[in-house]
């Protein structure tokens, strides 16, 4: 076993890979998510000052997450179809009959989604003033973001990659600049108004550059047989429930902190310490971007998928881990920069979840991505779930016996034991095809 690993994460397979990825437009996926990061944190710096009001700030954070909880559930999970099997389809009119099936449907979900929502905030009797209002401006970004995710996994799908990260630049520019520059008039009101104008630009500029570099929109599209579009459905609601329970893992964490802690400021140091290791996940989040529509094309393929997986795990731990490191034996200085010096009792949990965001991203991320890619959503779904689960049960324990520090604890086993099932049963499905091929 070990001469395995050695054999697929030797120096010689590492530097060949980063070599690949170079001509695959990771470098390109990389800074450009290196620049949205970076145009995001100061968004989120600049925007609270320019509002002023805290009460505002605070709506406007209402609505945002109120919004993220619609995202979740946005076109049942349609566009993530359009990734898989937009990347089997050899023609570009099966992948415009593809394309505008999950658009179509995915916006009517959409839609029957927002008169629900519309009907049911028209029942309810909000207690902080002004916040109906925003709400109910609000309810829409979710259908422009769906349209804007559709087009953006497009060019993900058509190996697009230095394309896909110039419109995800071009939209933090257009989102961040928009809503600050008419929140200095405007306040809340601005910030909302100004996400529109930046979907509504970005998504004709993206449109722009897939007529220029695609044949999608000028090729008549195939028709789509029943079984295909049950295909492309029940793989958007194995993804769905995968991506909920991943999304809600942070929020339940949070919750049972809150709760069982029960003091702000042991609250206020959990949430600064992990700032800045929840961002290693961006570099996982980078390759997985380019390396999804490769495996996918290998679906069935099992010597080429876990050759190309210890290869995926290999260079993210080449570049990670030496990061982590690093930034470990920086975390004072990051946090008196940040946060200053009352924060530093946050120190000894920031240098715990470097760590742990390093095992996510090396680990759990992109293995839940490659058996998305391959098909097996029913899997990740059911793997996320159980996580979640034992995630809070964990955190219940450990906090009540650890205090704050508990948390990172139960944190760490739940993303470790989720990597781990998820490589087992990479290496399960090799055996099994390997048994069939005999």
């Amino acid at each position: 076993m070990r001469r395995k690993v050695k054999k697929y994460l030797n120096k010689n397979t590492i530097v060949n890979g980063v070599n690949k990825m170079r001509e695959k437009g990771f470098f390109s996926v990389f800074l450009g998510s290196l620049l949205v990061k970076c145009i995001s944190f100061c968004s989120v710096l600049f925007l609270p000052r320019i509002i002023a009001d805290t009460s505002q700030y605070g709506v406007l954070s209402i609505v945002d997450n109120f919004n993220s909880y619609l995202l979740i559930v946005s076109g049942l999970g349609l566009s993530n179809s359009i990734l898989r099997f937009c990347v089997l389809q050899e023609t570009y009119a099966g992948k415009r009959a593809i394309f505008e099936f999950c658009l179509k449907w995915g916006m009517v979900i959409n839609g029957c989604i927002l008169v629900l929502v519309i009907l049911g905030l028209s029942n309810i009797d909000l207690s902080i003033e002004g916040l109906e209002i925003y709400l109910f401006i609000g309810l829409a970004l979710p259908m422009f973001s769906y349209v804007f995710d559709c087009i953006s996994l497009f060019l993900r799908a058509d190996m697009k990659n230095k394309e896909y990260a110039r419109i995800s630049v071009i939209y933090t520019v257009l989102y961040g600049g928009f809503q600050i520059l008419l929140a200095l008039g405007y306040k809340v009101m601005g910030a909302i108004v100004g996400r529109y104008m930046a979907y509504i630009i970005i998504i004709v500029v993206a449109i722009i550059i897939i007529k220029k570099k695609s044949e999608l929109f000028s090729t008549k599209p195939l028709k789509l047989s029943r079984d295909e579009k049950k295909q492309l459905i029940y793989f958007a609601i194995g993804g769905l429930f995968a991506n909920a329970f991943s999304i809600i893992m942070p929020m339940n964490e949070q919750m049972v902190v809150t709760a069982i802690i029960a003091d702000e400021t042991q609250t206020a140091f959990y949430r600064a310490a992990s700032i800045g290791p929840t961002n290693l996940q961006f570099i996982a989040n980078a390759v997985v971007i380019c390396i999804y529509p490769y495996f996918t094309r290998h679906s069935d393929d099992f010597d080429w998928i876990k050759k190309k997986t210890f290869v995926t795990i290999g260079l993210l731990g080449a570049i990670i881990l030496p990061m982590a490191i690093i930034l470990f034996c920086f975390s004072p200085f990051l946090i008196k920069f940040i946060f200053g010096a009352d924060y530093m009792p946050a120190l000894g949990l920031m240098r715990i979840m470097w760590f742990t965001f390093s095992i996510n991203s090396i680990l759990r991320m992109p293995l839940g991505s490659i058996l998305g890619a391959i098909g097996k959503v029913k899997f990740n779904a059911i793997n996320s779930g159980i996580t979640a689960i034992c995630h809070i049960i964990l955190d219940c324990i450990f906090i009540t016996i650890y205090g704050i520090n508990g948390a990172v604890i139960a944190l760490t086993i739940a993303y470790t034991v989720s990597g781990l099932v998820n490589l087992l049963y990479i290496f399960y499905l090799y055996k099994k095809k390997r048994k069939e091929s005999l």
